[in-house]
């Protein structure tokens, strides 16, 4: 009960103060899924075949509601592309869960880190 409480503490002091643009919180969901993709690549390398799956579940979840977020009414062509990406890094995802390679990962640190990129300075621009 008490490890809970402190992974709550924990977590509550990560949280920023007062309201937080939708693109902060894109932001923050990229880098949840950059942190569980890390770890369960680690994982694979300790051979913890639980906390791998844990931490490669919690990734899908997130690129997962990626998918279910994009708004192909605004703009069709690059929506459809995004979801291309996101359903390719899923893909990758399912393969290292089976094969318990660390390949599929590092692609997908590498799409992960280069759209975070990409919106952390769509986010900084759109900020002045």
């Amino acid at each position: 009960m008490q490890a809970t409480a402190m992974s709550r503490q924990s977590v509550r002091q990560e949280m920023p103060v007062g309201p937080v643009s939708q693109g902060n919180i894109l932001l923050m969901l990229y880098d949840g899924a950059i942190r569980f993709v890390d770890m369960a690549k680690q994982q694979i390398v300790e051979g913890n075949v639980t906390a791998k799956e844990i931490s490669l579940a919690k990734a899908y979840a997130i690129i997962a509601e990626f998918i279910n977020s994009l708004d192909h009414r605004q703009a069709p062509e690059l929506c459809e592309n995004l979801q291309k990406i996101y359903e390719f890094m899923l893909a990758q995802l399912t393969e290292a869960n089976s094969t318990g390679e660390t390949e599929p990962l590092d692609i997908v640190l590498g799409y992960l880190n280069d759209m975070r990129r990409t919106w952390s300075e769509a986010v900084s621009n759109s900020a002045t």
